[in-house]
């Protein structure tokens, strides 16, 4: 873009694109969202999505690096607002749920 006081061409960083269309910041809607579905997944009596959540998969993981997992992302979200470490007790308390995690 162009700077006017210098008249040349420059890229922009985030945070001056973030300040100069007033929209949200989208990896705060992308947590707020996962953390939402986290909530409802966990509270859920669907019996498909309590077995996903409460066991172990079977097998062996692949060498190298473990891949981030989804609960693990769920996990580090609540970890980044305060939320503690066992984000399955605190889910259950729906209110207190959208009150200690969900910000967007």
């Amino acid at each position: 873009m162009k700077d006017s006081s210098s008249n040349e061409w420059r890229i922009r960083t985030n945070n001056e694109l973030g300040l100069l269309f007033q929209k949200p910041n989208v990896l705060d809607t992308i947590r707020s969202r996962r953390l939402k579905w986290a909530g409802h997944a966990w509270r859920s009596q669907n019996p498909l999505l309590r077995i996903v959540l409460e066991k172990d998969p079977v097998g062996k993981r692949p060498l190298g690096r473990p891949r981030m997992r989804w609960e693990d992302l769920v996990k580090k979200d609540v970890s980044t607002l305060g939320g503690g470490s066992d984000w399955k007790e605190r889910a259950s308390d729906r209110d207190g749920w959208r009150e200690g995690c969900l910000t967007g």
